[in-house]
């Protein structure tokens, strides 16, 4: 029998891996209220964050207005939007929420095939896959303008004010 954790609720550990189930012992019967990978699943809710982040903070995705177009990051489409008129914003809207849904299915997808390889894999994968979304921001691939617009990287698309 293990320590009460919160009132009649007990915890146990189950060994060689890193699950804990959660119980209560009535007078006849245990009941289970819940079986969960705990560290898994913060481990792949971590990931996922971080990579929806670093997707919406680098990747250039296809940025159409009318006869204005180019490659911008999400966070430089919501920043276009806070300079824009009501008509732009809604149109930016529609980018971020599509975009958006896109990159959290993408990080939600690559975060739940990490948590099943080994720790060392995990990180070394996780680091590898962060580096290359982060080095994106490097290379001149951003821009927006309404003919033919010089490439950028993204320190440069923001000091520049975003075209």
């Amino acid at each position: 029998m293990f320590a009460p954790v919160h009132g009649q609720v007990r915890r146990a550990l189950v060994s060689r891996f890193p699950y804990a189930v959660f119980y209560r012992v009535e007078s006849r019967r245990v009941v289970v209220l819940t079986s969960k990978n705990c560290v898994l699943t913060m481990a792949e809710h971590l990931i996922k964050w971080v990579l929806f982040c670093l997707m919406a903070c680098t990747v250039p995705v296809l940025y159409y207005m009318f006869v204005v177009g180019g490659f911008l990051p999400l966070i430089a489409i919501v920043a276009l939007s806070f300079r824009g008129v009501w008509g732009f914003v809604l149109f930016n809207a529609i980018h971020v929420l599509i975009y958006g849904a896109l990159f959290y299915w993408i990080a939600r997808f690559i975060a739940q095939r990490l948590v099943s390889l080994s720790y060392g894999r995990r990180i070394a994968i996780f680091a590898a896959v962060s580096v290359a979304l982060i080095a994106i921001a490097f290379l001149p691939v951003y821009g927006i303008g309404h003919h033919e617009s010089q490439s950028m990287n993204l320190y440069q698309l923001f000091r520049r004010g975003l075209g």
